[in-house]
């Protein structure tokens, strides 16, 4: 039985890895478990590893990392603790191979930490760009330490193949996250603010703001403004608004705090660390439209028929369906997005991100490598 280790530290990661890990466990021959990492196993992130052992998904190792730092010498401790603690739980299990997903400083870890245990690693969307953070580097890096990997996009496969990968080991599979909505059905949008505790009113938003990691102040002027935007719409009834919290990024917290603060004034908002896989597709499928920003508003809400704002340069540079309006960090800007996306009409909108049919994809790719150990020696090809 050929054994593959998924590396999971959010809950943002662990909805797109959840169907690729039940494609893999039907794939005759394999055998999936979960690493946890990262907000997972924090009080302050609502430790979701618990809704993953209640999923009934099978763990291999918890490997906590994080401490109650909200900088950068927090997150640079919090990898040095991932390498070390993910290490181990390799040597342990000794799988055939690590499969990863994204570009977080924890996935980066997970990595490292596969290549010094002589692990091979299947990467999941690489080549992608994202000029506001340092994620851009990190999924490049990720990249190169990898030895299969699958696209969400063929501009993806391309800018990897530049990057002097063996084209043989690229995939476009698509974006996992579509997977889910096949068959999907949203709830209905009273039934839906009902259990948000939400006032059922003319507009619905969702919101997840992330920092921008190479412009701290730049994504709290975004955070501000967005803020300004929601307050004025609250105060005149017209909005109901559901904001959730940030990541374990540099200023995470502070961001998470602020509008948890923020949330707790009005009677037409709330806030939750967490949404979970069932409910956040709902939310989002109801919204009027999706703003902040997170992969979500470029990879899921086209899928699931509601537009995006998209604030500051965090995101820049990836591909985005035409529903995808980008907003500057300010007032005015970002009322001018949301007036153009409400006003956008959904009905032709095609997700550059795929079919939702990616998971089977990548696990009858990973069951179709006659012998891991030998993608370990990788040669620089050049395109």
């Amino acid at each position: 039985m050929t054994s593959i280790v998924l590396v999971t530290g959010a809950r943002a990661d662990y909805d797109l890895l959840t169907p690729i890990f039940d494609a893999i466990e039907e794939t005759v021959g394999l055998s999936p478990s979960f690493i946890v990492t990262g907000n997972h196993l924090s009080e302050a992130f609502g430790h979701t590893a618990n809704t993953i052992i209640s999923d009934g998904y099978r763990i291999s190792a918890e490997v906590p990392i994080l401490d109650e730092r909200d900088d950068s010498a927090g997150v640079a401790s919090a990898t040095g603790r991932a390498v070390e603690g993910i290490h181990r739980a390799l040597i342990t299990a000794q799988p055939d191979l690590m499969l990863l997903l994204g570009d977080r400083y924890e996935t980066l870890a997970a990595a490292l930490a596969a290549s010094i245990a002589r692990i091979p690693i299947a990467h999941i969307a690489g080549g992608d760009e994202t000029q506001g953070a340092f994620d851009d580097a990190f999924r490049h890096a990720i990249t190169k330490l990898s030895h299969l990997h699958f696209t969400t996009n063929a501009m993806a496969t391309r800018r990897i193949v530049q990057m002097g990968e063996d084209p043989n080991h690229v995939f476009t599979v698509g974006s996992p996250g579509l997977d889910r909505f096949r068959s999907f059905v949203p709830m209905k949008r009273d039934e839906l603010l009902q259990r948000l505790g939400l006032p059922s009113r003319r507009e619905f938003f969702v919101a997840t703001y992330h920092p921008e990691t190479l412009a701290l102040d730049e994504g709290r002027a975004g955070l501000n403004a967005l803020l300004e935007v929601f307050e004025a719409r609250l105060e005149s009834g017209s909005t109901s608004i559901l904001i959730t919290g940030s990541n374990a990024d540099p200023a995470g917290r502070e961001f998470s705090s602020k509008v948890k603060e923020f949330s707790d004034r009005f009677e037409g908002a709330t806030y939750r660390d967490s949404l979970g896989g069932d409910l956040f597709p709902h939310a989002v499928a109801n919204a009027s439209c999706f703003l902040g920003n997170s992969s979500a508003g470029l990879y899921e809400a086209p899928s699931l028929g509601t537009p995006t704002v998209d604030i500051g340069l965090r995101q820049a540079g990836r591909l985005r369906a035409e529903s995808v309006f980008a907003a500057n960090p300010s007032a005015s800007s970002i009322i001018d997005a949301i007036d153009s996306a409400i006003r956008f009409d959904m009905k032709d909108v095609v997700n550059p991100y795929g079919d939702g049919h990616a998971s089977n994809r990548i696990a009858q790719a990973i069951a179709d490598i006659p012998e891991f150990r030998s993608l370990l020696k990788k040669q620089f090809r050049f395109s």
